[in-house]
């Protein structure tokens, strides 16, 4: 799971209604990555 630092990226960069939808276009994006990383 690398999702952490993106994580924090998010939470610190965007408000709270904002950081729900971050967060689901980057768990996508680092789901991407890991299968390409795999």
């Amino acid at each position: 799971m690398g999702l952490a630092c993106d994580h924090e990226h998010a939470e610190h960069e965007l408000g709270a209604a904002e950081v729900e939808r971050a967060l689901t276009a980057v768990e996508a994006r680092c789901a991407a990555d890991g299968e390409r990383m795999t």
